[in-house]
């Protein structure tokens, strides 16, 4: 397959580094801001390119891999939909929900894929959660506490939003397990003071009865990125936190660094890596199965997050009954 990739070093990095890893030849790369990425293209020793346009244009793509500033990524990904390429491009994939559906249907048009990037879910600690629900054995689950405290960024202007940014991360895994979103009550500090960063506090219920209590935030206090999981179930209870976990075995071989992330390199295989074979997989119609769809249900759920921010009401989200 050509791969282009296209964005900002801060979002595109790790990506790098796990194309890297497996020995995948990308074709072109291009910065988000219609600049050669001279650091990528030193990386992967591809070629430079001015703009998405211009890749299109010389490279004969088979798939771009965008992950640019929110607010850029729909347009960059209807560019290459509308080209025939397939797209994998990180959440959120667009705004809203209605214009994330526009981009999936958009795909369907020119019989292209458009692939949410679902880094969360590759992760070691999430991954397993999910494999002990599936499993059954801790029971019908109740209760779920999620948390994200990151630095805050080099640019925060006043429409980045913690909820869209970061916590959209963990709204992501609990649609995965739990499925769609039924409401929502939201709380933010977003704008009132940019130097202090942002904190938000979110309630959800699920369609299935799950209440979800989730937290995230940027802050000037925080030096590395910290998360955590909380599960109750009827006969047990998932826990993680990345500020104790202990150390795991990969292969036979114990590591001596904690357990990473979704945000970490410290594995050989971390979730990156993961979901790049995973997507190479799915694109070589090894593996069909990406769960694309639900990024309706979650964009809907974020929709909804921040309206109710707006208006500091409870929100049912589009689609769904109050029970």
């Amino acid at each position: 397959m050509k791969i282009g990739l296209v964005g900002s070093k801060a979002l595109l990095q790790p990506h790098v580094e796990a194309y890297k890893a497996l020995g995948v030849t990308v074709t072109a790369a291009a910065d988000w801001q219609n600049q050669p990425a001279a650091w990528m293209c030193e990386e992967l020793n591809c070629q430079p390119a001015a703009s998405l346009g211009d890749m299109l244009a010389e490279c004969a793509l088979d798939m771009v891999h965008i992950a640019a500033d929110p607010a850029s990524q729909m347009v960059l990904a209807a560019e290459a939909l509308t080209h025939g390429v397939h797209v994998v491009c990180e959440v959120p994939l667009a705004p809203s929900a209605s214009a994330a559906q526009q981009l999936l249907a958009m795909a369907a048009e020119h019989n292209v894929r458009l692939l949410p990037a679902r880094v969360n879910r590759f992760g070691p600690e999430y991954a397993a959660a999910k494999e002990r629900l599936d499993g059954g054995s801790l029971g019908t689950p109740a209760v779920v506490r999620t948390e994200r405290v990151l630095p805050i960024p080099d640019e925060l202007s006043g429409d980045r939003s913690i909820i869209r940014g970061e916590m959209i991360k963990d709204m992501d895994f609990l649609v995965w397990c739990f499925g769609p979103v039924q409401r929502v009550m939201a709380r933010s500090t977003q704008g009132r003071r940019h130097e202090a960063g942002e904190h938000a506090l979110l309630t959800m219920r699920m369609a299935n009865g799950v209440i979800v209590h989730l937290e995230a935030g940027w802050s000037s206090h925080v030096q590395e990125p910290r998360w955590a999981l909380e599960i109750s179930c009827r006969s047990g209870m998932i826990v993680h936190d990345s500020r104790a976990s202990q150390g795991l075995a990969l292969d036979g071989r114990a590591l001596d660094k904690s357990l990473a992330g979704p945000d970490s390199w410290l594995l050989m295989k971390n979730a990156y890596i993961r979901h790049l074979e995973a997507v190479l997989q799915c694109l070589n119609a090894l593996d069909n199965c990406w769960d694309e769809h639900s990024e309706i249900a979650l964009m809907a759920a974020v929709d909804a997050a921040l309206q109710s921010v707006t208006s500091s009401e409870m929100v049912l989200v589009q689609g769904e009954v109050q029970a």
